[in-house]
């Protein structure tokens, strides 16, 4: 998917830092990883804001839920910039198979 598979890890709550990191390494790795810190300190917005740097998203959320709360879960993160999503296989085949299906419909990348 990406010419560089290296993905770095910006483990930090402030939207600034991330965008700075983003900055920094984009001519040196094939995306940045974003999570539940992250996520949970600026949701949406905050994601959004990353990937205006141009730098693919990956965002690290663990997805492990009904099937179709997964499948809303990853339309959802794509309107927002997303790339990559990481899912728990012990979600069950239901749980994968809506996931990517949704990540089919998407274009982007999930691994569990």
């Amino acid at each position: 998917m990406f010419k560089n598979p290296i993905i770095c890890a910006a483990d930090t709550k402030s939207t600034a830092e991330a965008i700075k990191l983003a900055n920094a390494i984009k001519p040196h790795v094939g995306a940045i990883k974003l999570g539940l810190e992250f996520f949970t300190s600026n949701g949406a917005q905050g994601l959004q804001e990353v990937a205006k740097e141009g730098l693919p998203i990956f965002l690290d959320l663990k997805f492990y839920d009904i099937p179709n709360t997964v499948r809303e879960a990853i339309y959802a993160a794509t309107e927002n910039g997303v790339d990559i999503i990481t899912i728990h296989a012990s979600g069950g085949k239901r749980m994968m198979q809506a996931a990517a299906e949704a990540a089919a419909q998407a274009s982007i990348l999930v691994r569990t």
